[in-house]
């Protein structure tokens, strides 16, 4: 059993089915309190557009709202570099 969950922990399937399903538990004076798993993977995303989300993290309390940094490539600013096109603008905005 102890080989399988370290299989299980080495792919990347795992802790994102976990991350989705997972219900945290924490216990106060009234009562258990349950963390419900959050509706999106709280990961860095890539968009169809090619904009990067970008999750931060403010501490540990996973009660309080995340914010994203959105990192978006402006298309017209382009410039040769060998082979490869390297971007020369970065818009980044903040967004909860």
């Amino acid at each position: 059993m102890r080989d399988h969950l370290f299989q299980l922990l080495g792919t990347s399937f795992f802790p994102r089915w976990k991350e989705k399903h997972q219900v945290r538990l924490r216990i106060s004076k009234e009562g258990p309190v349950f963390h419900m798993p959050p509706p999106y993977s709280i990961v860095i995303q890539e968009s169809e557009k090619g904009s990067w989300h970008i999750p931060t993290v403010s501490g540990d309390n996973i009660e309080q709202p995340i914010q994203w940094v959105c990192a978006t490539r402006a298309a017209a600013n382009t410039l040769e570099s060998g082979s490869h096109e390297v971007q020369t603008n970065l818009d980044l905005t903040m967004a909860t």
